[in-house]
Order: C-alpha cells, then structure tokens, then sequence
C-alpha cells in the first residue's frame, strides 16, 4: 500500500495526554508511514526526551512561535522528505497554526475534547476518540468525521495484591482499609473537591482516598482536606497506573470528562470504577449504568464509595472495545480515506 507523509503537530512543551496520544500514534503506524512530529520548544523537556519517547524512524522538530507559519513550515520540511500528504493538528494552537500553513495537505484536527468551531471549522477533517463527539459537530462542517477511539496505552499490569501491599506499606495502613483512588491534575475540571467532601460525610476511618497527581489546585485542596488523616496526596508518580490495580475502588468525580483515560486504565487493570456522568464515562461505562452518578453531587459521591468499596465484584468492561491495534488500523484507514477523497 501506498506509503503516505504523516505530520504530528503538538503546538505545546509538555508531555501529557495529548501530546502521548499523538506519539502512540506516530509511533505505531510508522512501519506503513513516513511520519513525522512538531513541538514547541521549551525549557521543560530535553530533545533527548522526545528521542526516547519516540521510535528512530520517526523524525521530530521544534518550533519557538506558535503563529509563525514560515517557521512551522520550514520545521515540518525536516522532518518529511516533501509536502506532507497530511498533516496531523493536535488542541487548539495546532489546529489554527495549520489551517491556512498547508494549502497542498490535508488538515485533520483531533478532538482531544470536543469539536471547536474556532478551532476545526477550517481544516478538512477530524478525528473524533468518542461516538458523542461526532454528535456535536455541527451540520453545516463542511469537512469529514472519522470515529477513532483512545485505546490502552498498556495491556500488562502489576499483580493487584502486589500493589496493595505496596501502598498500605508507603502509607502505613492497617490489614481491612479499603483504598480508593482517583488520578489526574489537581484541577476544579477533576472533581477532587466533591470527593474530599464526599470523604468527609462518611465519616469512615477505614475508607482512605487517594490522590495521584498535581496541579494548580494543590494548596486549595489540601486546605480543603485539612483534619482528613484518611486522604493523601500522592503526587506526581509515574507508576501511578500500575498503583492503581492495588485499590479496592476507583472513582472519577469529574466535571467534564471527554474520554477518561485514566478510567479506563483503572478498568483494564482489574478495579471495580465508578464514575460522574460526563459524556466520556457514559460510554466507557454504557453498560453498567449502576456505575455512573451526578456531577457535583457529594452525598452520591459519598454513598457511591460506600456501596462499591465494600463490594469487590469487578464487572465485564468490554474492553475489546478500546484495542490498540484496532485503533491504529482505525486511523490508518482514516488518513488513506482522507487522501482517497481529495484526490
């Protein structure tokens, strides 16, 4: 088949959800393509980094103006041998810096959280990770849509009991706590406020929340928790994921959640998982309404815990529904699918 030249464009420095979906993305179909990845620089992350996040056939460069077209086009002309078939838009600043950049390639955005008209009306399409998504794109977008779902991003995960012996030692926890937990940024969008609250209402000594990440938010809520010996802060642990098949229950509190990453991590690792009734949760979790509660909603939040941290029964997730595999052979079709139609 036709080898096609493939261009990620992160228009950011940090390394997170976004920026690792579109290296997954890269790196896995880059045996069938030429592909490419742009970044911003920044004082965060070395170079070096983005060598050992990427495979040696992908080529990467960086730009210091997020609205210097000239500059982003002579960086994506070092890392493809020609004009790019495609070019790959990932958040906000990429998609506007590209739309008008590349008028020989196609310009595809993806819908790391939901379809912006300031952001996508000008591309040619984009590539939607929830069947909610495609819902809200407008009728009057004159471009394509193609469903590709996020995938695990790991299938091994450390044994649950190895993990749980590993938490109750860092925390010193007594044989009978239940441990449940919740990963993500230290942020208001996250929900961690509800579940402090929620912590606080049972009342229950042997329920101990714990936090993984960090954030703006941190101070405020560790104020918030002030007088809860049963809620910790973990932090930033790059082991996190793996953590989590120790917890009796995970929950989301979210306010806005497109996807749910780290739900479905905690899904794919064995853990019984609740959570809010965001757009993304309702369909990691469509079958198991039982599952899902409100938004802000504390005493739910609260009487949830409750109910799932002492039942240990871990439902069927359908989880053949979020293959990697499935989802490179998804995004590979959509490109060819994309150049097939404006040929």
């Amino acid at each position: 088949m036709t080898r096609l030249r493939i261009v990620h464009v992160c228009m950011s420095d940090k390394w997170s959800g976004s920026e690792i979906t579109a290296a997954e993305y890269a790196n896995g179909l880059s045996a069938n393509h030429d592909i490419g990845m742009i970044f911003m620089a920044g004082p965060h992350l070395s170079p070096s980094f983005y060598r050992r996040q990427l495979n040696p056939v992908v080529r990467y460069a960086f730009v210091s103006d997020q609205s210097n077209t000239r500059e982003l086009r002579a960086a994506v002309g070092r890392v493809v041998d020609g004009v790019p078939d495609v070019v790959h838009a990932h958040l906000g600043p990429a998609c506007r810096a590209v739309a008008n950049a590349f008028p020989d390639s196609i310009k595809l955005g993806h819908l790391h959280i939901r379809f912006f008209a300031a952001q996508h009306a000008g591309l040619d399409g984009v590539i939607a990770v929830a069947p909610w998504q495609l819902r809200d794109i407008p009728t009057n977008y004159q471009g394509k849509a193609w469903l590709v779902p996020n995938f695990l991003k790991q299938t091994t995960f450390k044994p649950a009991d190895e993990m749980r012996a590993r938490l109750m030692k860092m925390l010193y926890l007594k044989p009978g706590t239940k441990l449940v937990g919740s990963v993500g940024r230290l942020h208001s969008d996250k929900g961690i406020d509800v579940l402090i609250e929620a912590q606080r209402i049972l009342g229950k000594k042997n329920i101990h929340l714990l936090l993984f990440g960090e954030g703006s938010e941190e101070l405020q809520l560790r104020k918030l928790a002030s007088g809860l010996d049963n809620v910790h802060f973990m932090g930033f642990r790059p082991d996190a994921a793996q953590l989590v098949a120790g917890l009796d229950l995970y929950v989301s509190a979210s306010r806005a959640e497109s996807f749910g990453l780290a739900t479905l991590e905690a899904m794919a690792a064995g853990v019984s998982v609740v959570a809010t009734r965001t757009r993304g949760s309702e369909w990691l979790l469509e079958h198991l309404p039982e599952r899902l509660f409100d938004v802000e909603d504390v005493n739910g939040t609260a009487n949830m815990v409750h109910r799932f941290s002492e039942n240990p029964l871990v439902p069927d997730y359908r989880l053949d529904r979020f293959d990697r595999f499935g989802s490179f052979q998804a995004m590979d079709a959509a490109y060819r699918d994309a150049v097939k139609a404006k040929s």
